[in-house]
């Protein structure tokens, strides 16, 4: 009895001979090499985004005990081991509500604050 072929034993026209790239279809080897490089560019990506430093955001002025700017209430439930670390940050002197500012307004690419644009627009209108 002549064994059956399966997709697996069968060759892809343009991979390089003797090699089957995929279980599931056959792809060529430029397929492969574009698939490769995107999942480099988005591992980088992560990458520098995990590596980046926290940068402090601006702390708004006071004025007559308040904050300057919009300010709201948040609230979250976050992992035990964050908690711990964070926990450990306060006993530092590190305020919790700027951590949090600092770590939004890094992610978000630092656009101005709301005090700072409240700032620019009474500028603008004298």
């Amino acid at each position: 009895m002549a064994k059956k072929k399966t997709r697996i034993d069968q060759e892809a026209p343009e991979s390089p001979p003797g090699r089957v790239l995929s279980q599931e279809r056959h792809v060529t080897y430029a397929e492969f090499e574009s698939a490769i490089g995107e999942l480099k560019n988005k591992l980088d990506a992560m990458e520098s985004l995990r590596s980046s430093q926290l940068e402090f955001a601006p702390r708004p002025p006071v004025h007559h005990k308040r904050k300057a700017g919009r300010r709201y209430k948040l609230a979250s439930t976050i992992d035990g081991t964050l908690y711990d670390k964070i926990r450990d940050l306060e006993a530092q002197g590190y305020q919790l509500g700027h951590l949090i500012d600092s770590a939004f307004w890094t992610f978000f690419g630092k656009p101005g604050l709301s005090f700072e644009v409240a700032e620019q627009d009474s500028r603008e209108s004298d």
